[in-house]
């Protein structure tokens, strides 16, 4: 018996039900029986994957940037909207979850950056444990 025929023996006694947990019951059943079962990692390589295709939104992403710092409310459709009116042939509604993955990081940092910018009152405020109101007094 070969390895398909054994998987097509456990498919028929667990019609429906293959998830996670059965497919690992029938890797190790498979290799009490003496079958060779592969690896389950599926990238071979523990680098990185890099771009595999050109930055679409490199050549006006500092324009982008400029928009955002402008109006920070703006969502990626809103701004692929304008850019796709200023450069007709360049961006497209192809280019919005691109443009949404990118919108996110930005968003992240300009979140860190508030947060850094706000650590020095948080510091001075450490040193000067007198200046605070101690929470824990007022809980009863």
């Amino acid at each position: 018996m070969n390895a398909s025929e054994l998987f097509d023996e456990l498919r028929a006694q667990y019609p429906g039900r293959w998830h996670r947990g059965h497919v690992r019951r029938w890797r190790a059943d498979a290799q009490e029986r003496g079958f060779e079962i592969g690896s389950l990692r599926y990238r071979q390589s523990s680098k990185p994957r890099t771009r595999r295709r050109p930055d679409p939104l490199e050549a006006n992403w500092v324009e982008m940037l400029q928009c955002l710092e402008t109006d920070p409310d703006q969502t990626a459709r809103e701004l692929l909207t304008t850019f796709e009116s200023r450069y007709p042939h360049r961006y497209n509604t192809g280019h919005l979850r691109t443009l949404q993955r990118r919108l996110k990081i930005w968003r992240r940092q300009a979140v860190q950056r508030l947060i850094c910018d706000t650590e020095g009152l948080t510091e001075d405020l450490a040193r000067n444990p007198s200046d605070r109101h101690d929470h824990n007094s007022r809980q009863g």
